[in-house]
């Protein structure tokens, strides 16, 4: 099997001659995601008359600090994604009509963004939404964590405002 081309924006004019769409399998860094190892996976992209159909699996892993001690922790990123992009000129989602209903009901044809359709499709930066939008919002090195532990030997000086509360402290102490 030839390599998979490198993620490179696609003309959405292009895709729409591809009976079978544009397919990518992933084994590289994303220009914008700071990851520990290359982004893995496989992405494809279909042309549906007002829309893209856009599919894909990707995976790596990425370092953040935790969110009580700040030691570093890799954290494992899969994004697994069946979307809908619309296509729609500048100005093109409203003809004028003051009766026009938009219906929201969540079913699967339903397209979450827009694309113009004179433009193009990044897979790189549709991989590196797709990436950001499944990190955690919280970040523990493990379920445990104490937080910041004082640093035993740390001789730096109190301030004298608190000097007063750590005295108190060490009198009421069993």
């Amino acid at each position: 099997m030839p390599p998979s081309p490198r993620l490179r924006p696609v003309p959405v004019a292009e895709l729409r001659l591809l009976p079978d769409g544009r397919h990518w399998t992933v084994e590289q860094r994303l220009q914008d995601l700071d990851s520990l190892e290359p982004v893995v996976g496989w992405l494809q992209v279909w042309h549906h008359g007002t829309q893209l159909r856009v599919r894909g699996e990707a995976r790596t892993r990425v370092e953040r600090p935790c969110d009580r001690c700040l030691q570093p922790v890799a954290v494992p990123l899969v994004a697994e994604v069946d979307e809908w992009i619309g296509l729609e000129a500048d100005g093109a989602a409203g003809d004028g009509d003051a009766d026009t209903e938009i219906v929201l009901d969540g079913g699967p044809e339903l397209p979450l963004d827009t694309l113009d359709p004179q433009g193009s499709f990044d897979p790189e930066r549709w991989l590196f939404e797709q990436l950001s939008l499944v990190q955690p919002l919280r970040c523990l090195c493990r379920n445990d964590c104490p937080g910041l532990l004082p640093d035993a030997e740390a001789t730096e000086p109190i301030d004298p405002r608190w000097r007063a509360l750590q005295n108190l402290q060490r009198h009421n102490a069993p």
